[in-house]
């Protein structure tokens, strides 16, 4: 089974996310022939630790992080909480409170079955192999810091949470946000 490549939608109206990097996600033929969707789903940057993954996404109207399982599928925030200390390209560093935000109600978003990690969609709907059960809708923790005029691919992030499932109760990490594309000056032959 060879992956593909496909170009996501935003993350959700209005929501400009200027990020410097490419909205893909891979969906392997699985099973039943259905799709999967595999993380990044929102278009952000994926990171892992020693017991969890997360994707980040740093936007105008401030950071939203997402959880998933260690098998690359949506998962909800539960009870955890955290800190974002954002790094401004001037120097300046802001802190925003990291809290649950419950998905949109326009039906915009995740929507996945917490028992099956194949079945994952962006419409609401049923898991099949659980009979019909409701898909949940995937929630964030989201931390709002006012970032218009800013330059988002310039600014660096370390999140903080606590509260964590498993045995990793906290996890600290930076995402790793792209580097913009700089071209490289014209170089003067040397004589």
């Amino acid at each position: 089974m060879s992956p593909t490549s496909a170009r996501l939608p935003r993350p959700a109206p209005g929501l400009c996310v200027l990020l410097a990097i490419a909205s893909l996600a891979v969906w392997p033929a699985a099973a039943q022939s259905s799709t999967a969707l595999i993380a990044p789903l929102h278009g952000g940057v994926v990171t892992e630790t020693e017991s969890h993954i997360f994707e980040t996404v740093i936007a105008r109207d401030g950071v939203h992080v997402w959880f998933f399982t260690d098998e690359s599928a949506p998962a909800m925030i539960g009870r955890a909480t955290g800190t974002a200390s954002l790094k401004l390209p001037n120097g300046q560093v802001r802190e925003a409170a990291l809290t649950l935000r419950a998905p949109a109600t326009d039906g915009a978003g995740v929507f996945f079955c917490p028992m099956h990690a194949e079945v994952v969609q962006k419409t609401p709907g049923e898991c099949e192999p659980c009979g019909g059960m409701i898909l949940f809708h995937q929630d964030e923790l989201f931390g709002a810091v006012d970032l218009s005029g800013r330059d988002l691919a310039a600014v660096t992030a370390q999140i903080r949470l606590s509260g964590l499932k498993g045995r990793q109760k906290e996890a600290t990490f930076s995402p790793a946000f792209p580097l913009p594309d700089v071209k490289a000056a014209p170089q003067t032959p040397g004589k």
